[in-house]
């Protein structure tokens, strides 16, 4: 009993210790509560360091909180908030930074596009700051690639303006000559790098020369003549005929009809007189090419009484009026041409001057020569073998209707009505090597005057006598039956057989012969004519295994003899014969 009186009494100790120990870790709460309203941040920062968790926390852990000094948490507070309110402004300034940085980059990226893509393409991994940094050398970047890209396009424009020119030339005077050329000027690449443009300008020309003595001109007269007649040109001895002034000027009209034209009419040829030029320039019908006076202007001029009161800046000349320039020159060479051009080109670059040229006398130098001169000879030896081998395809062609009989289709469809398709030649199996490489079927005389041995030659001996006596010795001889009564005769002498197949065309040719009957026998009728193949037994010769004493015996055995040679085309299987 007394023993049951203690535990109750251990029991009720302890639940009023339990019950204590739990109001002071609900007081401790509280004050820890009030702690951290009254002082977040260090309250924070306190259990962290001391890694504790209030909710799981002992009692002397929480009143290590609770027994802390008003004084360090007021200290640590005042700390942190300084920390904080600092830590806010740096983030408040970085965003400010963030929307500076997005502001210039939009900004780069409308005014420089061509620029900040060069920039990527350089520095694939740079950050929008880094880039914003970089705004100077972008902005550099999109100079260069704007200036690289209106090069390129300038060059586009003459190319495109040039070769309209050139193809108004075909249609304006289709007589007139033509020739590119590459006139050397400066560009800059995306890089800023000055690199070497491709100006392209066609040069049209009514007539050409080259001052080359020592080429062969035999093919070239007009040029020859053209060189020697130059000193008539400039002393007005020779000029071109009206007409040819006429149509330049009419070129240029059409030409007017789709740009703004300037012409430029150059007066700066070597050993040319300004009343010599004037003279050429004023053969267009009595009306001077300077008919146009807005648009025509003196291009490097001679002197200064060239045009009457035009008043000339020749420090500055020439300046545009109009992108689309005209040059029109009596007699040009290409150093000329390319001095002229590159001087209005380098003078007007701000311009992107377009330009096509005209000459009436355009000079050859040596290398261009040399190279029409190859090129004609080459042209010349390409017609003549292109004749040659016209007329040996139009003598193939008499030769291949020579060949034929006249009735060459009428034979034709005599055979195929009558169920023939082809013909039938045999031989020994040995033999097909020889057949192969001399390219087809050789008569045995053939063989005989070609010294060619074959191990086998049908009808030696007596038949081949019969073919001599008949004057046939020299045909090919070919039967309408696939079983002709010599293919067992040879095969009882061991000889290994196989049956050729032979086109029906064969038949057609001019010197084919048809024999009735086999030719060797002396009653055979044989003749070339379509009546000769008419007297062939067409139901005989189609029969088989025909008996000697059968009538149709020897009509069965009727032949078609071609002269000389079968070639191997005309054998149908060549390369898979019949065994026999």
């Amino acid at each position: 009993m007394g023993f049951i009186v203690l535990i109750i009494l251990v029991g009720v100790v302890g639940f009023i210790a339990l019950k204590i120990s739990e109001a002071r870790q609900n007081c401790l709460k509280k004050k820890i509560e009030e702690i951290r309203r009254q002082y977040p941040l260090a309250y924070k920062e306190f259990v962290s360091k001391n890694h504790i968790s209030v909710s799981n926390a002992k009692n002397s852990t929480l009143a290590t909180i609770v027994e802390r000094s008003t004084y360090s948490w007021n200290e640590d507070e005042k700390r942190l908030q300084k920390q904080e309110q600092e830590r806010q402004k740096r983030l408040q300034e970085e965003e400010r930074k963030r929307r500076e940085t997005e502001t210039q980059y939009k900004e780069i990226e409308k005014l420089y596009p061509e620029g900040l893509k060069k920039w990527k393409r350089q520095n694939p991994y740079a950050t929008k700051e880094n880039t914003v940094l970089n705004r100077n050398k972008i902005k550099d970047f999109e100079k260069a690639v704007k200036k690289a890209f209106e090069f390129d396009n300038w060059e586009r424009e003459q190319k495109e303006f040039t070769k309209k020119c050139r193809d108004l030339v075909d249609e304006a005077f289709p007589n007139f000559g033509c020739y590119p050329y590459e006139v050397p000027f400066r560009k800059t690449n995306e890089d800023g790098k000055s690199i070497d443009g491709k100006y392209l300008v066609w040069q049209s020309f009514a007539g050409s020369y080259c001052l080359e003595s020592d080429l062969d001109y035999a093919n070239f007269e007009n040029i020859k003549r053209n060189t020697n007649n130059l000193n008539e040109f400039k002393s007005r001895k020779r000029h071109y005929l009206p007409p040819v002034y006429g149509k330049i000027q009419k070129y240029i009209e059409k030409l007017c009809e789709e740009y703004s034209v300037s012409i430029y009419l150059c007066a700066n040829n070597e050993d040319w007189s300004a009343e010599s030029l004037n003279y050429h320039y004023n053969m267009c019908d009595g009306t001077p090419f300077y008919g146009f006076p807005d648009i025509v202007e003196v291009c490097d001029p001679a002197s200064d009484a060239w045009f009457e009161g035009v008043d000339l800046d020749y420090e500055n000349y020439p300046k545009l009026k109009n992108r689309h320039i005209i040059i029109i020159e009596m007699q040009t060479d290409n150093d000329h041409l390319k001095t002229v051009c590159k001087n209005i080109i380098e003078k007007n670059k701000n311009k992107k001057p377009l330009i096509t040229y005209i000459s009436l006398l355009k000079g050859y130098d040596r290398e261009e020569m040399l190279k029409l001169i190859n090129e004609e000879k080459q042209k010349r030896k390409e017609e003549e073998e292109r004749n040659r081998k016209e007329k040996e395809e139009e003598e193939k062609r008499k030769a291949e209707l020579e060949k034929y009989k006249p009735n060459k289709e009428a034979i034709i469809n005599l055979l195929r009505n009558n169920g023939i398709n082809c013909f039938y030649h045999f031989t020994a199996r040995d033999n097909l090597v020889l057949i192969r490489q001399h390219g087809g079927l050789y008569s045995w005389w053939s063989l005989k005057q070609k010294n060619i041995k074959a191990p086998f030659l049908g009808g030696e001996g007596f038949g081949q006598q019969l073919d001599v006596r008949h004057g046939l010795q020299d045909y090919v001889r070919l039967s309408f039956c696939d079983d002709h009564p010599m293919i067992f005769k040879h095969q009882q002498n061991g000889i290994d057989l196989v049956l050729l197949k032979i086109d029906i065309e064969v038949a057609t040719w001019k010197d084919s012969l048809f024999s009735d009957i086999n030719a060797t026998d002396n009653n055979h009728h044989h003749g070339g004519s379509i009546s000769d193949l008419k007297k062939v037994n067409f139901d005989a010769v189609k029969r088989n295994y025909v008996s000697r004493d059968d009538d149709d015996f020897k009509p069965h055995q009727a032949e078609v003899m071609v002269k000389t040679f079968i070639p191997a085309k005309y054998i149908i299987n060549l390369d898979s014969p019949l065994p026999l």
